[in-house]
């Protein structure tokens, strides 16, 4: 196949590939490709691919991609980072709707900062016990777009996350499609930080914005921590996540961080 023009932005500390398939050029199919292309070390590197896509249902659609190259429902941070893309490519609105594999979401810009609407918590369930190795850990479970189990523990830096993280993403009460899992520390009544192991990377990543949602949505619900909840990620860079509270449910979930354009570049199969 022809040579591959694409872009590589960051989305706090998650790294992605971009490339616009508006003309449908790419083959989304190969899975092969797109884990050589996000391979590190030998190729361009990165936690995922991402195409920019024409919609029908909104003003552009995202194609999310794993490391592994199999296809996810979406990407928060990825989802920020296409919407910068997306400008770049010439869109002029600050405010867009994004059609992605499970929803509809509206990002809108405000400088150097992207706020995405990540639509509503689903199949939201506290207190399970699941026994790993002999041991009973406590987790919580809720979906932002994609699914996250999330533990608390009292300091994240001590945390085996991609030890623990694989057990609990392949546990049995998560299957078949399995569940990110977050490790999360309340640092304070409107902060927490946290450590996630994503599916499809099968490793820690220094950020994931619907773990972060996941983590703060969780934290409200659990230890009471009041919104707007900055989340310290893994990289340093801090994700802010607001929603409104109705009592014990929790509506407009909104994250807002910075992205950055790494390089762009072109790719040869």
């Amino acid at each position: 196949m022809p040579e591959i023009e694409f872009a590589k932005y960051s989305g706090a500390g998650n790294d992605f590939i971009l490339i616009d398939n508006r003309s449908g050029f790419f083959p989304a199919e190969d899975r092969k490709l797109i884990g050589e292309m996000c391979a590190r070390r030998t190729s361009i590197g990165a936690d995922g691919l991402i195409l920019l896509e024409n919609s029908d249902k909104a003003d552009i659609k995202m194609r999310f991609f794993n490391s592994d190259g199999g296809e996810a429902e979406m990407c928060g941070n990825g989802a920020r980072c296409l919407i910068a893309f997306a400008r770049r490519k010439g869109l002029p609105s600050d405010e867009i709707a994004m059609e992605t594999k499970e929803r509809i979401l509206t990002a809108r810009v405000d400088g150097e900062e992207i706020s995405l609407e990540m639509g509503a918590a689903t199949d939201t369930e506290l207190n399970i016990d699941i026994e790993i190795e002999g041991k009973t850990y406590r987790v919580h479970h809720t979906n932002t777009g994609v699914p996250h189990a999330v533990m608390f523990v009292d300091d994240v830096n001590e945390v085996d996350v991609v030890a623990l993280g694989r057990k609990i993403r392949f546990h049995q009460r998560f299957q078949p499609k399995g569940a990110n899992a977050n490790f999360v520390e309340a640092t304070g009544e409107s902060s927490i930080s946290a450590r996630i192991y994503e599916r499809g990377v099968e490793d820690e990543t220094l950020a994931s914005g619907t773990g972060c949602t996941a983590s703060a949505v969780i934290s409200a619900l659990v230890k009471g921590v009041k919104p707007p909840v900055r989340v310290l990620t893994r990289s340093g860079e801090t994700l802010t996540i607001n929603f409104r509270e109705e009592g014990e449910q929790l509506s407009q979930l909104t994250m807002t961080g910075p992205t950055r354009l790494v390089y762009e570049g072109t790719y040869f199969p």
